[in-house]
């Protein structure tokens, strides 16, 4: 059966948190209704596609673990969002949020992504989790060079799965160190994030 967002809910239009986890939800193309809303959470829904979602320009927390988006396009101009959250998702590329500059969050761990690309403009992000991706390269490393509050960086963790393979290189944390020095954790291990 498939539902649009209209369907799922019938109220009123002025809600700022909107939970909608687990709901069989497969397009927001009806969002525009919702202008007001700041907290978005979508996870484990079959939602291919986040178009429609570009008209809630107040929106500041984005919860789409478990859905299969691919591509963040539709954010690009939400430079509201403060944290993001696509963990297990389909997503390929980064590119798109370089104007999300008030980003402070994001987690893209479990996703196909190759590059880094799209993130250096993110001065506020403190928190980037990139675990179990495509990150072969180091030079992928230098689009963080420049963020100063970036504190916690996760490319390996001890979960299930496949590592980054940059995290295969001799002396990964030495280098990792080495090239943004400002880091307080990398990585994450027995439930916790690893101190530097």
């Amino acid at each position: 059966m498939r539902l649009d967002f209209t369907e799922k809910i019938r109220a009123k239009e002025n809600f700022i948190q909107l939970y909608l986890g687990s709901s069989e939800i497969q397009s927001l193309k009806n969002f525009h209704r919702y202008p007001k809303v700041t907290q978005l959470w979508l996870d484990k829904n079959p939602i291919k596609s986040l178009c429609g979602i570009e008209t809630l320009t107040e929106l500041t927390e984005l919860n789409i673990d478990y859905t299969e988006v691919s591509s963040l396009e539709p954010l690009c101009n939400i430079i509201s969002l403060q944290e993001i959250c696509a963990d297990s998702c389909k997503i390929e590329s980064l590119i798109h949020l370089t104007l999300l500059v008030n980003l402070r969050v994001l987690d893209v761990s479990f996703n196909q992504i190759s590059s880094l690309e799209g993130l250096n403009n993110l001065r506020e992000l403190v928190k980037l989790d990139v675990d179990k991706n495509k990150i072969q390269e180091v030079s992928e490393l230098n689009h963080l060079k420049g963020l100063q509050q970036l504190k916690t960086l996760v490319l390996k963790s001890d979960l299930e799965g496949q590592n980054n393979l940059i995290c295969d290189m001799e002396q990964y944390r030495c280098v990792i160190q080495e090239l943004l020095p400002q880091l307080e954790f990398l990585d994450y291990a027995n439930g916790d994030f690893v101190k530097i």
